[in-house]
């Protein structure tokens, strides 16, 4: 399992994107796009709705698929919202489960695990 703490900077959304789309690479995948659109939104939504740094971890979880983890400091599960009409805001969430395998939530403590297994 490797972690990276992010700075809670929308400019840093790209590092988190970097660092797991490298580690799926190194471990021979040739496609991470999918992981890499899911990590931004997840850690966007981290640094946005929760107000908080979050922690990206991302494993193997067998057959060409990696889990990704983004914890972060505020316990309320995420809401899944209906888009806004010709707006950017609102699509996180579906992009997340339109992505990945699956996905879910886990509150741990004071803080939320939001997770998703994606192929690579």
């Amino acid at each position: 399992m490797n972690s990276l703490r992010v700075p809670e900077d929308l400019d840093a959304v790209v590092t988190a994107r970097d660092f797991v789309v490298a580690l799926a690479e190194d471990w021979g995948s040739s496609d991470a796009e999918d992981l890499a659109v899911v990590t931004s939104e997840l850690v966007t939504n981290a640094i946005v709705h929760a107000r908080s740094a979050p922690t990206v971890t991302i494993s193997r979880a067998g057959d060409g698929k990696v889990r990704l983890e983004v914890r972060d400091d505020d316990p309320s599960p995420p809401v899944v919202r209906a888009p806004y009409d010709r707006h950017t805001r609102g699509h996180g969430l579906h992009i997340v489960a339109a992505l990945s395998e699956e996905w879910g939530v886990e509150v741990v403590g004071g803080t939320k695990v939001v997770w998703c297994r994606v192929e690579v």
